[in-house]
């Protein structure tokens, strides 16, 4: 990263605490900045209340009425130029979806360039 590039924020919702926090940490070893949320509900509340995030990072099933692809979704719909990259240890289900997808498990370096290509992506649409 350069001297004077900012980080990047990436919003990682996990209701699994331990796949959460695994999944930040090797966020943080790739130079993200990371805020951490445990379900969809709060991570909307983060998003409303902090601008700077630049990628939502979200498991396709959470628990607590709102699943990935609907909290994306309104994430979108709220902040238009937000990147999401969607999550799933059944990838396949996401087949169709609109958002980009890594399947689980993830190696640091498969992570690494996912997110790059959706930061860097102009567009969530047709993913």
């Amino acid at each position: 990263m350069n001297g004077g590039e900012k980080r990047k924020t990436i919003l990682v919702v996990d209701d699994e605490p331990e796949v959460r926090q695994s999944t930040a940490m090797l966020l943080e070893a790739l130079e993200f900045s990371v805020v951490e949320a445990p379900g969809g509900r709060e991570a909307l509340a983060i998003l409303e209340s902090d601008d700077g995030i630049d990628l939502l990072f979200v498991d396709l099933i959470l628990s607590g009425g709102i699943n990935g692809a609907e909290l994306a979704r309104e994430a979108v719909a709220s902040r238009p130029g937000l990147k999401v990259l969607l999550t799933s240890g059944r990838p396949e289900m996401v087949k169709g979806k609109r958002f980009p997808v890594i399947g689980k498990p993830f190696r640091l370096s498969e992570l690494g360039d996912r997110i790059g290509e959706v930061l860097e992506g102009g567009s969530n649409m047709g993913c």
